[in-house]
């Protein structure tokens, strides 16, 4: 079996670029009339259905191959996987009426979220920009771009965080810049329109609202720490000389097979430095005894007055 990625290469290798029409129409297509997700390696059968992942990449390269057909199947993808739903637009990952498809993941979809999937609408964007269907890339791009999460410096959170920190940390960033920048096929009419979804007016107001209480929060710390008296370290030389070696310990073993150890280090590294306790905590540690309780126990209790032996 073999993805679509795959399926179209080997078509494009096997001459399938010059007689587009008996290699991914009629029989080799699925009940919607696109190609499949999977198919045989051999006989090109689809053994799966259509889906959004394949379809985004799909229509975003066809249109240099087969432009005719590459119409045709970006106006059935647009049909039956487009979809407007809980303030956002954008490709599902399944078709419409496919049952139990809203909530899933796998390796090549990605998380499919109230049926849409993340790698249908990243490279859809592409797809759409490719066939000149601008009323569909505007709202994805307004997505993409309001999800991506830019931090100071212009790094994109969200693309970062899903790249490989090692070997490619700027793989998302720049499949982002390629798929902005795709352009529309020679000869494909352009369609412009299209509205920014609600998605993207609470997801940058919820963004403001977040950075607001950071501010407001670093405002009440500074103005807490400073009515506080400050605090002492014991030995702060040695507290600095021992937090020093755990992390270079940490670091150094990383690239051994003691990978656990360093972690450990690393941990305890976490918990210095070791701060004496203020006197206001003191005082808050004395107001949370009972009443008539010293700070080394009980008081003795007062003596009654009652009794044989009392006074007048």
């Amino acid at each position: 079996m073999v993805g679509s990625g795959n399926y179209l290469s080997s078509i494009i290798s096997g001459g399938g670029c010059i007689s587009a029409g008996t290699e991914l129409v009629g029989t080799q297509t699925t009940r919607l009339a696109l190609p499949p997700y999977q198919a045989n390696a051999l006989t090109g059968r689809p053994s799966s259905d259509a889906r959004g992942c394949a379809n985004s990449y799909l229509c975003l390269t066809a249109p240099e191959l087969w432009p005719a057909q590459a119409k045709q199947w970006f106006e059935l993808y647009d049909k039956f996987f487009w979809q407007e739903r809980f303030t956002a637009a954008g490709f599902r990952e399944f078709a419409k009426g496919t049952p139990r498809s809203d909530w899933t993941m796998d390796i090549d979809a990605g998380p499919v979220v109230a049926g849409y999937g993340v790698a249908a609408n990243a490279f859809g964007v592409g797809a759409a920009r490719k066939n000149g269907r601008f009323d569909r890339a505007y709202p994805l791009t307004a997505e993409l771009i309001a999800t991506a999460w830019e931090l100071p410096g212009g790094v994109l959170g969200i693309p970062r965080l899903l790249s490989n920190s090692v070997d490619a940390p700027l793989l998302g960033e720049a499949a982002i810049l390629w798929l902005l920048t795709v352009q529309p096929e020679k000869g494909f009419p352009l369609k412009a329109g299209g509205q920014v979804p609600t998605y993207v007016y609470l997801k940058t107001i919820g963004a403001l609202l977040f950075g607001l209480f950071l501010v407001f929060e670093a405002a009440w710390r500074y103005r807490t720490a400073r009515r506080e008296p400050e605090r002492g370290y014991p030995a702060p030389v040695a507290q600095a000389a021992l937090w020093i070696g755990l992390l270079a310990g940490a670091l150094a073993l990383q690239w051994t097979t003691y990978r656990w150890v360093g972690l450990v280090l690393f941990i305890l590294a976490l918990a210095l430095p070791r701060a004496k306790k203020s006197p206001r905590d003191q005082g808050n540690k004395l107001a949370d005894l009972p009443p008539g309780t010293s700070q080394t126990g009980p008081s003795n209790p007062p003596r009654s007055s009652v009794g044989p032996n009392a006074g007048p």
